[in-house]
């Protein structure tokens, strides 16, 4: 905390040289830890005021909370989508289908999808949310043009629409950047994180490219 401290006050000295305005009120931190009960810290200090500790934060469109975890970042999927798939329903006897698939692919869609492929770890239960998310979108395209309802089956609704599972996505969302870091295709701070091939012979085998895996002991550092 000291380091941070002395961090914010060389800040302050630059913005106050540059007349520029860092907020302290707008201003919060937050503490990543697993543990029950983390030890108290000093206070943080932005221009002699106080900073406020935060249990979650919104960075780049991505919620990110204390415990790394991603039940907040879905809740807040669920909200921004909530709103949109409404108002599809509304239209969904006025417009013709084609046109509601469309409005969900440009509305809906990229914000379940946005940095998806670092959700590959959900727990079962908010990839099911994920995909609620959908399947309200799919009735709502669906129900005034093939009778669909709330309890038609989930597989049968999606092979109508000619649509993936989500899960689906995100593994050949994942796959896909994996292709572009092992070819360079992608920023060297990037493709610097695959894991060195150390332990590869000099001589050719078929083994010879694998790329293992770092060992990990957690669910969640995996």
């Amino acid at each position: 905390v000291a380091r941070i401290n002395s961090d914010l006050d060389k800040l302050s000295l630059w913005a106050s040289k540059w007349l520029v305005h860092f907020n302290p009120n707008k201003t919060v931190f937050m503490r990543i830890s697993k543990k029950r009960q983390p030890r108290a810290l000093p206070p943080i200090l932005l221009s002699g005021v106080v900073l406020q500790q935060v249990s979650n934060h919104c960075n780049l469109g991505m919620v990110f909370d204390s415990k790394m975890g991603w039940s907040d970042h879905i809740e807040h999927i669920n909200r921004k989508c909530s709103i949109r798939i409404h108002k599809i329903m509304k239209l969904g006897c006025i417009l013709q289908r084609f046109v509601l698939i469309r409005l969900y692919f440009s509305f809906i869609r990229h914000i379940i999808e946005y940095g998806d492929i670092i959700l590959g770890q959900l727990p079962i239960y908010l990839a099911n949310e994920l995909e609620s998310i959908q399947r309200r979108s799919a009735l709502a395209c669906s129900a005034c043009y093939s009778g669909a309802y709330r309890h038609t089956e989930h597989v049968t609704l999606l092979g109508e629409l000619e649509w993936e599972l989500l899960a689906t996505r995100r593994a050949n969302h994942r796959l896909i950047y994996y292709f572009r870091m092992l070819h360079g295709l992608l920023p060297t701070y990037v493709c610097n994180l695959l894991p060195t091939r150390t332990d590869a012979p000099s001589y050719s085998l078929r083994n010879k490219s694998i790329l293992r895996a770092p060992r990990v002991r957690t669910h969640l550092y995996s």
